[in-house]
Order: structure tokens, then sequence, then C-alpha cells
């Protein structure tokens, strides 16, 4: 059966500010667009609260490149986030300086978009955080089930710390300590020890670190290596005539290389605490198409989402989730745009459609 989600009439002014931000970007996908006239035609509020929001920013333009005016927009941005969700009408401060699109842009960053942990459903998998009870031996095996995040010490001093559905072998020697990574995401705090290598092995990858804090993940067939501090090497591993040749990229902080990159890409701060954000539990997007977003979501639990359309997959979607929370997610996405859900009797996910 399908469940319509409706807007709340009190925020009409908040959707209209989102909208018209969206509306602006030269990159506005055709799903954007579709999804704008279903909502505006949806009734003559949402129409009558689009003109008033779209007519306060078109009395501040002017304002728009100015530096006191850019400032502005991003503490203004920056406060949203932080602060709880009492706070003025949006409608009420569109007048003031053409706020207007600062508020359209952080509308699905605000607190309210911030899902806790208790507030799952019965089909919902919020990432659990495990602690070793002992430290595995030199030879075995760690593994995370789905929804599932651990931090494992290891006997020489290291640490690994497993994201969800990750499992590592462990092959640690007097002359060398080796993992291989046969799936998942892990963060490897290094020990430093020149003496004795630490490497792991991913994929057709071999990353070297002597003392150092990296991250690996395994999708599929590619495989990212992200320097979060120190120094390692990170090198293809390709059999030729008996020989191994491949070639080395050496990382510096905060570069990553992704797939089959031959070079490493800088990684900025923001995108890199987004990315990390796993290891906080949370689930952080930024103009995120919804299929990469859904994707996300859907490796932290075993309530999967799908998609009706695929031209869904065009929207875009921000904001701030805990992993594993599927139904607040699908909530947050069906308040913002004009979709609703249905359960697929044969295989139990949430589709997700167009409304109406």
């Amino acid at each position: 059966m399908s469940t319509a989600v409706n807007y709340p009439a009190a925020d009409r002014h908040e959707q209209a500010s989102y909208w018209l931000v969206q509306m602006r970007k030269d990159d506005c996908s055709a799903a954007t667009r579709k999804a704008f006239r279903i909502w505006i035609e949806e009734s003559d509020a949402n129409r009558s609260a689009y003109d008033a929001v779209r007519h306060a920013w078109s009395a501040s333009a002017a304002l728009e490149h100015s530096p006191a005016f850019e400032a502005l927009r991003r503490d203004a941005l920056i406060e949203s986030v932080r602060r709880r969700r009492a706070r003025p009408p949006v409608w009420a401060m569109a007048l003031a300086a053409g706020l207007v699109m600062m508020i359209g842009a952080a509308l699905f960053m605000q607190p309210g978009w911030r899902m806790g942990v208790g507030a799952g459903g019965a089909d919902e998998t919020v990432v659990a955080e495990t602690a070793s009870i002992r430290m595995p031996s030199p030879e075995h095996t760690i593994e995370t089930i789905v929804g599932e995040r651990s931090t494992v010490p290891l006997e020489d001093g290291s640490q690994v710390e497993l994201n969800t559905s990750t499992e590592v072998r462990l092959a640690f020697s007097p002359q060398q300590r080796e993992i291989v990574m046969l799936r998942g995401q892990a963060v490897f705090n290094v020990s430093h020890d020149p003496e004795r290598p630490f490497v792991v092995l991913a994929g057709d990858r071999r990353i070297t670190a002597i003392g150092t804090e990296f991250e690996v993940r395994i999708d599929g067939d590619d495989v990212s290596v992200t320097l979060l501090e120190g120094r390692v090497e990170v090198a293809e591993v390709v059999t030729r005539d008996g020989e191994e040749a491949g070639r080395v990229v050496e990382l510096e902080p905060g570069q990553r290389l992704a797939g089959r990159d031959v070079v490493a890409e800088q990684v900025d701060a923001e995108s890199l605490d987004r990315a990390m954000s796993w290891r906080r539990g949370r689930l952080v997007f930024e103009n995120e198409p919804l299929s990469a977003a859904v994707a996300e979501v859907n490796r932290y639990s075993r309530q999967q989402i799908a998609l009706a359309d695929e031209d869904l997959g065009d929207l875009r979607v921000s904001g701030s989730f805990w992993a594993g929370s599927v139904e607040n997610f699908v909530s947050a996405v069906t308040t913002i745009y004009p979709l609703e859900t249905a359960r697929d009797d044969e295989t139990g996910r949430i589709m997700l459609d167009w409304r109406g």
C-alpha cells in the first residue's frame, strides 16, 4: 500500500525557499524540475508561498554577490547546523537581506534532519559499535556484520576500525605485519615499527605503511585508499612473467587514490570529514545524487531502499543521518521531495516513487 507524506502547512515557506535555490542552480536536473512541478501544482498555497519567496529574493538580488552577504550566508548556514529546531519561521526571515537563498540551502542540513538512533522502527538496523573483548591472535580473521562497527586492538599496538560488513584476515610474523582485506571498509592506525612493515592487501592494491593512519574501502573490483596521517605507498599488484610489476603511488595526508586512478586526488577538509563520518556512526551527504545516497544507506541495513523510477536518482540530497536509520532517511526524502513509498511484497524493499 502506498503511503503519501503531506507537507506540514507551517513549513511551506521553507519548502518554497528550498525550491527557489534548486531551480536557480545551473546543474538543476530534469528530475528536480519534475519534482518542483509536482510540488507547486499540488496547491495554491504552495504557489503563493513560492511567489512570496521569489519576490523577496528579487528585492535583494543586488546583494547576492556582496562579500558581506556571502559571509552572512556562510555564518548562518554553519549556525543552522548547530542550533536546535526552535527559531523564527523562514518566511519571516526571507525579507532580511535576501536570506531566502541561504535558508533554502540550509533546510536539509538543520538539526531537524539529524536522525537519532533511538528513533528506528522495527525494520531498521542502526549501526552498533562493539568493543573487542580480547586481542586477536597474529593469524586471525575479524569481521563485522551489516550494521555493525568495531574497533579492534592488535598485538603490535596498532588498531583496526571496521565499518559495516567488513572482513579482514591477519597474517603477522616476526618479519612483517600483513593484513588481507576481503571486503568492506576500515581505518588502520599503525604503530611505528620500521623493522616490521605494515602491509594491507586489498584487491590488486598493496598498501605499505610504517606509522600512520589510513582508510581502505572495497567497492566491487575498485579499491580506494585515503591517507589521514603519515605516509603510505600504494602499489598496483600485477604479475608479469612470474614477477610483480605495477605502478607505485606515495600518498600525502589528505590524499586519496581511488579505483584505477594512477594519480592521487587531494581531498579538502570538509569532504574528508564527510567521508570519515561513518566513524561517528553518521552518514553525511552534500548535494549527492539520490541514487548514490540510497546505495550508501543500504550498506548499513538489511532493510533496503529502491527507486521505482531511475530518473529519481538525479535528485540531490544533503543532510546528516544516523547510519542504519532507514526509515528516517526515507521520511526526510519524502518530506523535501514529492515522493511516496510503497513496500515491495516480493522483495520487502521500500520503494520510492513519484507521488500521485
